[in-house]
């Protein structure tokens, strides 16, 4: 018998493969584990894979029962689903069963099966992103996590990465079917492999935007899953329509035509060219509402982004469009006209989200006031004063976007004039000249529309945002529908459209008149003038009001 060891053996150490991996997450990135413990119940697991199961189970027969029936022979006649001849007959082999087109229906079943796990991806990942920051917004624990040294990148990531862990689960388990139905279709593993990566940025993308929906105080998950429905069908529907272009048109479409051509990037030279430029671009979204996201985390009060943050946003938009228009089209004038009108109402949009987006709380200006009437009245040099308020409102966080938005709009206007002589060699006579004066009357409506706004966000009302919709309506919509309703066409009455009607006389160049463009230009300039100076005397008084207030305690 052996003699028995002295020490008793020491308890086995060895830690289990799960806790292992959990407590990697957990020193990669804390709130992603805290979340994933949250989520990864025997419920919730089970649920997952039996729903995404049970799915692919109810697709799968319904595309079976698609099929054409197999027991009467050389019958049907006619088949989506069967091989045809050259007049769309159904062919047979020589037992006169009906041959049928497998590549066709795995094309359509994949196309089914992507289309809905796209869905189901990026609205339930909405619904939970919004109702988790929600909760914890209600509860108290939002707080906690920014007393934590987690930045707020972290915790983002970490919320992306957990909370929908579930959703992950039912798609990921329904991967296998989609991959091995897009192959028996014909497809390739490369174009597999493109479309799963644009599945995965427009998710990405919808779930930044939910969370930023979600960061500016909706509580509404349905309401973000009612806008993310809206957006992602026309998202989803262009991600098809690539990915059905057969490769070979690419090459037919780059030799015939430079539509596709962005500055000198031949985009439809092939499928990758051109989905490489969509993710670069939506890649960029994602960085600015990224961007977004992590201002407003660390003070919910601050604008989305800041007056310089701002300007690399609209020159990187101007850049994208920019791209596309100048192009060496030997086209007639038909074919610039809407080249006009887009760039108007795209800078119109961009006006807007400028105002929404770098307009800072009323008590943020309130402060900003006060400071620089204390220095005013502290003995401050004139010239010391005049130079500090011109550099808060250029790239000050709490100042007005006035000057900010102003000069952006002025450097983009100075763009889409030298824009118009570059191709002054295709705009017949003095068109080119009557184009640019359109643009100015254009950006001096934005101008216009842009002091109205400031005034509306500054001014103390529960609904500012209903009176904001109001104004734009009255003053965008309901002249043409006027103008319509009086049977005065754009061409019949040129003059009143461009003097009241927004990019008015876009479509009736040849008719338009200096007079009016000196007219619409002039009064909307002085209009605005007008709205600015009447926003400047109230932050004053405001500034003014606000040092008496305290001073009285």
């Amino acid at each position: 018998m052996p003699p028995s060891s002295p020490h008793p053996s020491a308890p086995s150490t060895v830690e289990p493969i799960g806790d292992r991996l959990l407590n990697a997450i957990g020193n990669l990135n804390p709130q992603f584990l805290r979340e994933l413990k949250g989520q990864l119940k025997p419920r919730n697991l089970s649920l997952a894979l039996g729903l995404s199961l049970l799915a692919q189970g109810l697709l799968y027969f319904m595309f079976q029962a698609g099929l054409p029936p197999t027991d009467q022979p050389f019958q049907p006649t006619h088949h989506t689903y069967c091989l045809t001849d050259g007049h769309y007959n159904c062919l047979f082999d020589a037992d006169g069963v009906v041959k049928v087109d497998w590549n066709y229906w795995g094309t359509n079943f994949s196309h089914t099966l992507g289309a809905g796990l796209i869905t189901i991806l990026v609205l339930g990942g909405v619904y939970q992103l919004i109702a988790n920051y929600a909760k914890e917004r209600q509860t108290g624990t939002l707080d906690f996590l920014r007393l934590t040294p987690q930045s707020g990148d972290r915790i983002f990531l970490g919320k992306i990465l957990g909370v929908p862990a579930m959703v992950y689960l039912a798609v990921f388990a329904a991967l296998p079917l989609h991959a091995y139905m897009t192959l028996m279709g014909g497809s390739s593993l490369l174009n597999l492999g493109l479309f799963y990566v644009s599945a995965i940025e427009i998710a990405v993308l919808f779930f930044c935007a939910a969370m930023l929906i979600a960061c500016l105080g909706t509580n509404q998950a349905w309401l973000g899953v009612l806008v993310s429905s809206a957006m992602l069908y026309p998202a989803v529907a262009v991600l098809y329509v690539l990915f059905a272009i057969p490769e070979e048109f690419f090459g037919d479409l780059a030799n015939r035509s430079t539509i596709f051509l962005w500055w000198i990037v031949p985009l439809s030279q092939s499928r990758l060219a051109l989905m490489s430029f969509c993710w670069v671009w939506t890649g960029i979204g994602i960085y600015w509402i990224w961007q977004a996201l992590g201002r407003l985390f660390r003070n919910s009060k601050a604008t989305l982004l800041s007056k310089t943050q701002t300007y690399w946003l609209t020159a990187e938009l101007t850049v994208f469009w920019l791209g596309f228009a100048m192009q060496p089209f030997s086209v007639g004038w038909s074919d610039w006209e809407p080249m006009l009108y887009f760039m108007s109402v795209f800078y119109l949009t961009i006006t807007i989200a400028l105002n929404l987006i770098l307009m800072p709380p009323r008590q943020s200006v309130q402060d900003w006031a006060r400071y620089h009437h204390v220095n005013a009245a502290e003995g401050l040099s004139e010239s010391e004063t005049r130079r500090s308020i011109w550099l808060d409102l250029l790239i000050g966080e709490k100042s007005p976007p006035t000057l900010a938005i102003a000069v952006q709009l002025l450097a983009t206007c100075l763009v889409c004039i030298a824009w118009v002589i570059a191709m002054h060699g295709y705009w017949a006579g003095n068109l080119g000249w009557t184009a640019i004066g359109i643009l100015l009357v254009s950006f001096a409506s934005m101008l216009m529309l842009s002091g109205l706004l400031q005034h509306i966000l500054h001014w103390k009302l529960k609904q500012r945002h209903a009176l904001i919709l109001a104004c734009f309506f009255a003053l965008l919509v309901i002249p043409p529908i006027l103008l319509g309703v009086a049977d005065l066409s754009v061409k019949a009455a040129t003059d009143l459209w461009t003097l009241f009607v927004f990019a008015g006389s876009t479509f009736a160049i040849e008719q338009v008149t200096l007079t009016a463009l000196l007219g619409a230009f002039t009064w909307q300039l002085a209009t605005a003038g007008l709205l600015t100076y009447r926003f400047k005397r109230s932050i004053e008084v405001l500034g003014r009001s606000e040092v008496r207030r305290l001073i009285e305690r």
